[in-house]
């Protein structure tokens, strides 16, 4: 059962990344260095498909390709306990750094219509504690990975409004283990690992309105997703070692972005409002077939309440020539959870600030690059977390920063 709560906090880590958690927006160095402001309508790339496909308007034929870095560093002080007993062990410390690839591409049909195609990785989550933290019966090694496939299309209804639609396929995969809890209390040597996978289909929705050549409004709709996740649990223990089945049904929920962008002279101005309905993440009901008939029994239903959270962006560009374009942004980001007795081992979550910094060099008409920066700011955060299952308790507390750092290649057909 230890493991059926293992398996949740995969999908935790998945949710989160829409809205608070570590977000990955990252599928964009031009949204980087800005600090997501003005999502999918500035028109200097192509991953508006991802953003508000109604922006592929903005743009004729070509594509583009890219990967960022996102490098967490998290120091954790604290313990965890029962009953008056306690694990001891090191001083938690998380750093990894996964690559988040990026593809877009799309074509001019005609002066009113544009369709294309992306491949990105929307949300990608890695943590490793060291296997001898004082928290290892919550979680060692987390590894989530999505990667959504998306076709869509942008219409030029008027001269000052286009429309835009995208279809997903959305792939996830996830690998988290942890010590048994219970037997760390003890002192007895065990290791719980769970492989889960799952695929869903979503769709997004856009449009843009022009006031005028140099100003536009956007509004983006991100439908919700369910995934229907199943997987693997693996535990072993001193003389014995034992697999079963786990899944879970989890809808992530929809949300919605509102974003403008005006040019005066040689700056181009942005913004972004962004809101998820996370109020809606009230519990999660697990299944597992660990019982005797290996038939699928629910393990109980978790409490998460989780709020509804706001992403606030501003960004500007400097067009410095015709070959140099410099570029940067601020964000403030909420988190979802906002107990400490909801916060993970896995999700250390809270709210964050993005300060980001960018450059694109046009090479010629055909080509270019983008590079881009940002660092998070995270608000330092404390864990009371208790297992559903043993009832050991984490009291943790959180410093944590990313950097986030990436290169991308834009060719023009």
């Amino acid at each position: 059962m230890k493991k059926i709560q293992i398996f949740l906090c995969a999908m935790l880590i998945t949710t989160n990344a829409y809205a608070g958690g570590f977000q990955l927006s990252e599928y964009s160095l031009t949204q980087l260095g800005r600090a997501f402001a003005g999502y999918g309508i500035v028109g200097d790339d192509y991953s508006a498909i991802a953003y508000n496909p109604a922006g592929m308007c903005l743009r004729d034929s070509g594509a583009q390709t890219g990967v960022t870095m996102v490098a967490l560093n998290s120091r954790v002080r604290g313990k965890v306990e029962k009953g008056g007993m306690e694990i001891n062990g090191k001083k938690g410390r998380l750093r990894d750094h996964p690559l988040v690839p990026h593809f877009f591409a799309q074509y001019k049909v005609n002066d009113k219509l544009r369709v294309g195609a992306g491949a990105y990785t929307p949300y990608a989550f890695a943590t490793n504690y060291s296997k001898y933290w004082f928290g290892r019966s919550h979680a060692i090694k987390s590894e989530i990975t999505a990667i959504d496939y998306e076709l869509a299309a942008s219409y030029n209804l008027t001269p000052k409004l286009s429309l835009g639609a995208g279809i997903i396929a959305e792939t996830v995969s996830a690998e988290l283990t942890n010590d048994v809890d219970g037997l760390s209390l003890a002192g007895i040597k065990s290791k719980s690992k769970v492989e889960g996978d799952s695929y869903t289909t979503a769709y997004n929705l856009g449009m843009i309105y022009k006031l005028g050549e140099n100003t536009r409004f956007g509004l983006a709709f991100h439908s919700q997703a369910v995934h229907q996740i199943r997987g693997s649990h693996r535990v072993k223990m001193p003389g014995t070692e034992w697999y079963s089945h786990a899944g879970t049904k989890l809808t992530l929920p929809e949300y919605y972005t509102l974003s403008a962008y005006h040019r005066i002279n040689d700056f181009g101005l942005s913004a972004s409002v962004k809101w998820t309905r996370w109020s809606k993440f009230k519990t999660l009901d697990i299944w597992s077939s660990s019982n005797p008939q290996k038939t699928k029994q629910s393990v109980g239903a978790i409490d998460e309440e989780w709020r509804d959270t706001w992403m606030l962006s501003l960004g500007t560009d400097y067009y410095l020539n015709d070959k140099w374009t410099l570029r940067a942004g601020v964000s403030y980001d909420q988190a979802g959870v906002t107990s400490s007795y909801h916060r993970t081992a896995r999700v250390p979550d809270s709210d964050r600030w993005i300060l980001g910094v960018g450059a694109s060099y046009k090479i010629n008409d055909k080509m270019q690059i983008d590079a881009g920066y940002s660092h998070v700011f995270m608000k330092t955060s404390k864990s009371h977390n208790q297992s559903p299952n043993s009832g050991s308790t984490l009291h943790a507390r959180y410093k944590s920063s990313i950097n986030m750092v990436g290169l991308s290649f834009q060719y023009n057909f």
